[in-house]
């Protein structure tokens, strides 16, 4: 189904596909301009909408089955409300009301005094004490006898007011307040100044309805504004949605790519959010994958071997960019992909360059060898990014699946249909050792599966996360992705959250179905998800579900705790302040 026909499939005629006017919003799809669009169809369809966005919305409406669908149910409302018989009182009614009314104005006065009347026993000015009595004299605005039913009314017209001006993301929410609850406290703000300040790490995602959503993992939701330029980001119909969204290491600042469609490997703008403040950068550099430094004062980015600069570096505290090219004795070379920092001021990367291809034992310098399966196509080093200079470190197998540890002393080279056996690899003095449980724990598992690229790897899911203080990686395979490969197998890899001890070369299936997104500080939850559907989503590597859920404690026993349900883009653990 293609999102800019209007839901209707291609190389279908408009005869043999239905109307859009009575295909109801379940079945349409929404385009990136709809949740743009959406709030101005009411002044659309009352015709008090005029100039340039008046034109926008027609434009739109035309081709957008969605839209056309929202329109159909004002105007179906309307009708239905005109259609409304007039109600009549009754005559006995009426005489009823009208006896009641006299019989109050008839009643004496209530001697319970009013606030003015009390001020005036007090000693107040004669003018006040006039009116007090002109007052009382007066009787009462309203018949007493009304007064109740009119109080009811009003309160009844202000409850139905304030449900239906609720933002949507509250009514569809749910979380966890005590054990086993599937509700919370919600604050609603509606600019990135009003959130509130926290200094505790909470999960920051973006909903299904383009608003920003923080929560606790003990419960408590704030529902932030629609972020800038993330419209994109949350449509599920997407047919290439590859992002990249990260929240920095000290939890201050979030950053995202402002596009998910399009092809691969064809660099994006950044948007730049401090939560400290308020503020938003709209960063007009286009890059691709997003890595925070640890001392989350800038970004690194690339595209691919082909882009230049190699290297873009954002600043975090005001947006600027700067920008490097890589060489290896003053030889320049290809940045294929950043894998991570190894410390504050060198990167891991893989880059082109000659390969060494001579064979040698395990705990060798990586230098001279060539990984187990696959073919080498690339090398892994350290960048320095304040020269440029590139340090190799191995050969690796292409598709290359590498992970940096965040304290940067060891690298995981994963197994994968390709590369059949998974190494450790030391950055300090540059040596190698197989995994061999980790790798048995995999291949029988490991599928034929394109996942986003070669250059992201094909068997492994994005979503990735380390236990603070160990080298313990919570990972995923990557859900299949629904398409057969050239030989018209059709892959069904399976998905679920395994923990990967580096130091002791183990592997552990925690919770099946789901893929890691982040450790809590103490290390004691881990927030999950659902996969997406891989029907809807052909990328599911990349993709997450709608739900959210904090594992506790991290084991096989372990209770999920739902966090959300509406669920579109997660974008890490924030505070602000």
């Amino acid at each position: 189904m293609d999102r800019d026909h209007g839901g209707v499939p291609l190389g279908a005629s408009p005869s043999s596909a239905h109307d859009a006017s009575d295909m109801p919003p379940a079945m349409a799809r929404r385009s990136p301009l709809c949740p743009r669009i959406e709030p101005l169809l009411p002044e659309f369809h009352d015709k008090t909408l005029a100039g340039e966005q008046a034109r926008l919305v027609a434009d739109h409406v035309a081709s957008c089955a969605w839209c056309q669908s929202r329109l159909t149910a004002y105007t179906r409302m309307d009708a239905a409300l005109r259609s409304l018989p007039q109600p009549t009182p009754d005559a006995a009614l009426r005489e009823g009301l009208f006896a009641r009314i006299a019989s109050a104005r008839g009643r004496p006065q209530s001697r319970i005094l009013s606030p003015l009347q009390r001020q005036t026993r007090r000693g107040a000015a004669p003018a006040a004490a006039a009116a007090a009595h002109e007052v009382s004299q007066r009787g009462p605005r309203w018949p007493s006898a009304l007064v109740p039913g009119m109080a009811a009314l009003m309160v009844a017209a202000l409850l139905a007011l304030a449900f239906m001006t609720q933002p949507r993301s509250q009514l569809v929410h749910s979380g966890v307040g005590s054990a086993g609850s599937t509700t919370q406290h919600v604050v609603t703000v509606n600019s990135l100044r009003e959130l509130p300040k926290f200094s505790d790490r909470r999960a920051a995602y973006l909903a299904r309805d383009g608003r920003l959503h923080i929560t606790a993992a003990d419960g408590g939701t704030v529902v932030g504004p629609a972020l800038p330029t993330a419209s994109g980001l949350v449509e599920s119909d997407s047919t290439l949605p590859y992002y990249d969204a990260a929240a920095s290491p000290d939890g201050h600042y979030l950053a995202y790519t402002e596009y998910a469609g399009g092809a691969m490997n064809v660099g994006v703008p950044v948007a730049l959010i401090n939560l400290l403040d308020g503020t938003t950068r709209d960063v007009r550099v286009h890059v691709q994958d997003l890595f925070w430094s640890p001392d989350s004062s800038r970004i690194a980015a690339n595209v691919d071997a082909a882009s230049s600069p190699q290297v873009t570096l954002i600043a975090a505290r005001d947006g600027t960019v700067s920008s490097l090219n890589a060489s290896e004795h003053d030889t320049p070379v290809g940045i294929a992909r950043i894998i991570g920092w190894i410390n504050a001021t060198h990167l891991g990367v893989l880059f082109d360059g000659p390969i060494a291809r001579a064979p040698s034992s395990a705990s060798s310098p990586l230098s001279t060898r060539t990984l187990s399966g696959g073919t080498t196509m690339l090398l892994f080093g350290s960048l320095d990014v304040a020269t440029g200079d590139v340090r190799r470190i191995t050969a690796v197998p292409q598709p290359a699946d590498i992970v940096l540890t965040p304290d940067g002393q060891k690298a995981l080279i994963l197994s994968s249909f390709w590369n059949s056996t998974a190494e450790v690899v030391s950055l300090g003095d540059a040596t190698l050792r197989e995994a061999p449980l980790i790798t048995n724990a995999f291949a029988p598992l490991l599928q034929h599966v394109d996942n986003v690229s070669f250059a992201q790897g094909g068997n492994w899911s994005i979503h990735l996360t380390w236990q603070p203080g160990v080298h313990v990686l919570a990972i995923s395979l990557s859900a299949s992705d629904g398409r057969p490969d050239e030989s018209g197998f059709l892959a069904h890899q399976q998905t679920g959250v395994w923990l990967v001890d580096l130091d002791h070369d183990r592997a552990t299936a925690l919770i099946p179905s789901a893929y890691p997104l982040a450790w809590l500080p103490d290390g004691a939850t881990l927030l999950i998800c659902d996969p997406p559907s891989t029907k809807s989503f052909p990328l599911a590597g990349a993709g997450v579900g709608t739900m959210l859920y904090a594992l506790t404690p991290v084991g096989p026993g372990g209770t999920r705790k739902t966090l959300a349900t509406d669920l579109a883009v997660f974008l890490g653990l924030v505070r602000t302040k």
